[in-house]
């Protein structure tokens, strides 16, 4: 049987990488033709001297791996080690580029020389590694956005990226407004104060605001959801443009 491999790219921490595992797991468990790696990468907290980011995560994340998931550790890129905390994640996952390319051109150059009918299927990225979409596109293969939080959430950001970008919106100066602001994933009005504080911050919210554009770009956003628990932000999630949707047979 045909195989195909997906590189799955979690944000480091231990929550995300459990939360990466259950992904891997549930996907090859529905699928006998896909296998995943996950590649991982360290906080700069983690010792330097180690090759994975430690002992107990090790332990924690493989307990229960199905036999066609694996994890490859990343090298500490050892240069943001003392980076300020806004942004902190985007920063560090874009400075983890060049390792991530090399992973990835030994997987594909493993399929291209295996035995087996194997190839590079695509990318599956957690939501602040929108970065290693330009990884995906040099070896010409789609990105997914594995997207963490709900479908509201999902909704707020994209709506406020486009505020910025299409309409010259400065949405950090909702802080402290008192504003109340419509959404249209949202049946009621949200105060502007009840926003993520990172979405309020001026040195802060254009960096973020930019990895969300870049979910616009992906072939597709997986959120574990389903309509009757948010009605309204998949509304306007499935109706928005540029943003591509899966057909529902596939999805059933």
């Amino acid at each position: 049987m045909a195989q195909t491999l997906l590189v799955l790219i979690p944000c480091p921490g231990t929550g995300r990488l459990f939360s990466a595992v259950g992904l891997a797991n549930l996907l090859v468990g529905r699928d006998r033709s896909l296998s995943i790696t996950v590649l991982v990468m360290k906080l700069p907290s983690d010792n330097p001297k180690d090759e994975s980011p430690s002992a107990a995560l090790d332990a924690s994340a493989v307990h229960g791996l199905h036999p066609r998931v694996c994890l490859v550790y990343l090298p500490d890129y050892g240069t943001l080690r003392y980076m300020a905390a806004n942004n902190f994640y985007i920063r560090l996952v874009e400075s983890y580029g060049p390792h991530v390319y090399q992973a990835v051109a030994k997987l594909a150059s493993d399929c291209n020389s295996s035995s087996l009918q194997r190839r590079l299927g695509g990318f599956v990225l957690d939501m602040f590694c929108a970065s290693m979409i330009d990884v995906a596109d040099s070896f010409r293969v789609p990105s997914y956005i594995y997207f963490t939080s709900s479908s509201a959430m999902l909704s707020v950001m994209l709506y406020l990226q486009k505020l910025r970008d299409d309409y010259s919106k400065d949405v950090a100066g909702y802080r402290n407004s008192g504003k109340e602001l419509d959404f249209p994933g949202f049946a009621c009005p949200l105060p502007a104060e009840q926003l993520p504080a990172l979405m309020l911050r001026p040195e802060a919210v254009g960096l973020f605001l930019d990895n969300c554009r870049r979910f616009r770009e992906t072939r597709g956003i997986i959120v574990n959801t389903f309509l009757e628990l948010e009605p309204h932000p998949l509304k306007f999630l499935q109706s928005e443009p540029g943003l591509r949707r899966v057909p529902e047979r596939c999805v059933r």
